[in-house]
């Protein structure tokens, strides 16, 4: 009886978005998409890789699925001048535009090996401007080192208004910093439909919470 109970309480907080996010997958190169920045107290990864045409819906929940190719992966070193470890997406338009929005999710690093204090991080976030951003998030994700050679990304558009422009995103920008970052070999990823069924649940909690 105690598992039907909590298998028709999953049910519940997953109905409303049963039909799924929008998703699509990314295979990023790490050394041909992107590079490795350095400033006098921090390091990041980023690039920017093409994807399917997309236009942004408010109340429609997406999926970013990111895998690095090649068996590589991102190494994130913290550092105490760097105390935090930044993440960010983006999504670049084809064309002229801006928009503003409001925006909350979670973050999954896949193929994690080293000390990961917090996998799923949960965000929250307004902006505005000529890109969608978000997550765009400080966690103090390590005290150490960690490496992921994958992230999926999910998140719901709680309001979404276009200024000016057409704001069809063609491109996507992710971006992940620390004391130091380096570029590394990976360790296996878990299966994904798990990570996406924990994050669908995720999602309903918060929508629950702020309504």
């Amino acid at each position: 009886m105690q598992i039907i109970k909590v298998v028709a309480i999953y049910l519940y907080l997953i109905s409303p978005l049963w039909a799924g996010p929008i998703t699509q997958s990314i295979d990023i190169d790490l050394i041909a998409d992107g590079r490795i920045y350095t400033t006098s107290d921090n390091e990041w990864w980023e690039g920017i890789v093409p994807i399917a045409p997309l236009t942004l819906t408010e109340g429609n929940s997406y999926l970013f699925e990111l895998r690095f190719k090649d068996n590589l992966a991102i190494e994130l070193t913290h550092s105490d001048t760097f105390s935090d470890e930044l993440s960010k997406l983006s999504l670049l338009p084809s064309s002229p535009t801006n928009i503003s929005w409001r925006s909350s999710g979670i973050i999954s690093y896949l193929g994690v090996d080293g000390e990961l204090l917090s996998n799923t991080v949960v965000w929250d976030i307004n902006g505005g401007g000529g890109a969608y951003q978000g997550p765009f998030v400080r966690n103090n994700l390590t005290d150490t080192s960690f490496l992921y050679s994958g992230v999926d990304i999910l998140f719901n558009l709680d309001s979404y208004t276009i200024n000016s422009g057409i704001a069809e995103f063609n491109e996507l920008e992710w971006s992940s910093s620390a004391g130091k970052v380096k570029i590394t070999h990976a360790v296996p990823l878990p299966p994904s439909f798990l990570l996406v069924l924990l994050g669908m649940t995720v999602l309903n909690l918060l929508h629950l919470l702020r309504n």
